[in-house]
């Protein structure tokens, strides 16, 4: 790409790209950076998952954005308050007051 001596992508290098894409209200994009990071062996973190769920509250894809957390969930990366925000945000975003009322209380029950 780049050519010699510039450094390789990393995890950051990804996620700043994948936020570029979601800012941009492309989730489209940043879901095919997140796979080109498995592709490279590089392993997405909280912040990845984070981003990622914030690009699909952009365009109420609430239900890529479940699948993309339980996909995250099961790699051992465990949303923080700004994936579970994001989450809710995505499920707002597509009339689905419910499921966002549900991880409110998941997030309440684990604070307290």
């Amino acid at each position: 790409m780049l050519g010699p001596g510039w450094p390789a992508p990393d995890t950051s290098s990804f996620n700043t790209t994948a936020s570029a894409c979601s800012r941009a209200a492309r989730p489209s994009h940043a879901a095919v950076l997140v796979d080109d990071m498995r592709k490279a062996s590089i392993r997405p973190d909280v912040r990845t998952l984070g981003v990622l769920l914030s690009a699909y509250s952009t365009q109420a894809f609430w239900r890529t954005a479940l699948a993309s957390l339980e996909t995250f969930c099961k790699g051992q990366v465990q949303p923080d308050l700004v994936a579970t925000n994001s989450i809710i945000a995505s499920c707002a975003a597509g009339h689905q007051w419910a499921m966002a009322l549900h991880f409110l209380q998941q997030l309440s029950a684990s604070i307290g």
